[in-house]
């Protein structure tokens, strides 16, 4: 979904302003990416690939402060609102997405955890195991 071409002609802006303000929304569809990409890697379970993906948002975060801090990339006020808002939408899926995956894997671990405590309760991690393997 790309607006550079709904933004950016460059009528009363200021001489680096028309390129900023297509980077701006161009780097708002990059970051809607990868929040799409993030949902769909956690959909499929495919979490070793989030490492990466959490990198490329920081990478993306540090952009848009860049182009924010310049002043120039401050589009008409209806557009940027109604690029914002689909972005908002996205981003909140994400979170609901990254808020599930976060409670499954605090639910594996006390599982785990539960299942670790058991066996050392039942004495299956006791010092005769240590004994065993020292008289071989």
């Amino acid at each position: 979904m790309s607006h550079s071409a709904d933004h950016g002609s460059g009528a009363g802006r200021g001489r680096d302003e028309p390129a900023a303000v297509p980077a701006l929304f161009l780097l708002l569809d990059r970051i809607e990416a990868v929040a799409r990409e993030e949902i769909a890697i956690l959909a499929a379970g495919r979490t070793t690939e989030i490492d990466a993906l959490a990198s490329r948002k920081g990478h993306l975060l540090v952009e848009l402060m860049g182009l924010m801090k310049t002043g120039h990339a401050t589009p008409g006020e209806d557009a940027l609102a109604e690029r914002l808002g689909s972005l908002s939408r996205t981003l909140d899926r994400n979170a609901r997405t990254l808020s599930r995956h976060v409670d499954a894997v605090r639910e594996v671990l006390g599982i785990v955890t539960d299942v670790i405590t058991a066996s050392s309760d039942d004495g299956t991690y006791s010092g005769r195991v240590g004994k065993a393997a020292g008289a071989a």
